[in-house]
């Protein structure tokens, strides 16, 4: 296993993940143009040389907002998606980034509890948020 700044030619590879995780999923023109924005920063876990997990984070003034994340349904329950998250806080502790904020669908229980034990809080609900199907947000902060 390899945690790495992701490359823009990890796109198609994440394009496709996200599709297997996400109804509403982003498209892999979308995420190559991530790479024009000074402030987005991805990160990926690839083991033989594939993505299998992937982070994106938007850092602005003090704040951070992950943006994406997902593990490969495969390869879930490894601990990919733990660790790729505990490099992301110390990279954000680095770029002294204040809090980190992220957004999950509240039937997530799975990466409800993945954000629970790495020490966010649940601070906020947006009704109805997402669709297909329609669920609730659950805004969750860790504070660096």
């Amino acid at each position: 296993m390899v945690i790495e700044k992701m490359e823009v030619t990890s796109c198609k590879s994440v394009a496709e993940i996200e599709k297997l995780c996400f109804s509403t999923p982003w498209s892999k023109a979308s995420l190559e143009n991530e790479f024009n924005l000074s402030y987005a920063h991805y990160f990926c876990v690839k083991e033989q040389n594939q993505v299998v997990a992937y982070v994106g984070v938007h850092n602005i003034c003090q704040e951070g907002e992950i943006t994406t994340f997902a593990v490969h349904p495969a390869h879930r329950r490894k601990g990919f998606g733990y660790r790729l998250l505990k490099e992301l806080i110390s990279y954000e502790k680095k770029q002294g980034i204040k809090l980190l904020n992220l957004e999950v669908r509240q039937g997530n229980i799975p990466a409800v509890s993945l954000y629970e034990g790495l020490g966010f809080e649940k601070v906020g609900v947006r009704k109805g948020y997402y669709q297909n199907p329609t669920e609730d947000g659950i805004l969750m902060t860790l504070h660096l």
